[in-house]
């Protein structure tokens, strides 16, 4: 049964059932931010970067992605749920789920990236906060918090590359 506002004067802070679309959207937005940065459950994307050169981000040890790789996915993955909640546009890499590494891979490219990376997270930030509640349904929300976990999940996978790279 869906739920109906008490009255237009609580719509905003409670529903008949529970918690208001505010009330919700502030939690979906605080578990996001966590998952970038300042998150209480261990490594955020940024802190795993956090220092990694462009040489440590493209090394590739035993046949696993490369940090380097792990950053792009991340973008790419917050790219398509992004265009599910805002404004669609094209992933500015090549290829598709672990998008094509730059031709050269140095300090400039790496900045670059790590830039995509941050401006990704802070259009995602930003189309979740203005989203129309009529967007806002259970399968959106579901994406968003798996946004979430999905950069825990790489934000540790970055971890344990730095560790066997000798980087941490």
């Amino acid at each position: 049964m869906p739920t109906k506002p008490v009255s237009q004067d609580r719509a905003r802070t409670r529903t008949r059932h529970g918690p208001s679309l505010v009330a919700e959207r502030g939690l979906l937005l605080a578990v996001v931010r966590g998952s970038v940065s300042g998150g209480w459950q261990g490594p955020t994307l940024d802190s795993a970067l956090r220092k990694v050169s462009a040489k440590v981000a493209a090394t590739s040890i035993e046949r696993r992605r490369s940090i380097w790789q792990h950053c792009l996915h991340a973008a790419f993955w917050k790219h398509r749920v992004l265009n599910q909640i805002a404004k669609r546009s094209r992933f500015p890499r090549r290829g598709q789920h672990w998008p094509d590494l730059p031709a050269v891979l140095d300090e400039d490219a790496w900045t670059e990236d790590l830039k995509l990376l941050d401006e990704t997270n802070r259009r995602f930030l930003e189309a979740v906060e203005v989203m129309p509640a009529s967007r806002y349904t259970t399968q959106v929300r579901r994406m968003i918090f798996g946004v979430a976990a999905h950069d825990a999940y790489h934000a540790g996978q970055i971890n344990l590359l730095r560790r066997m790279l000798g980087d941490r």
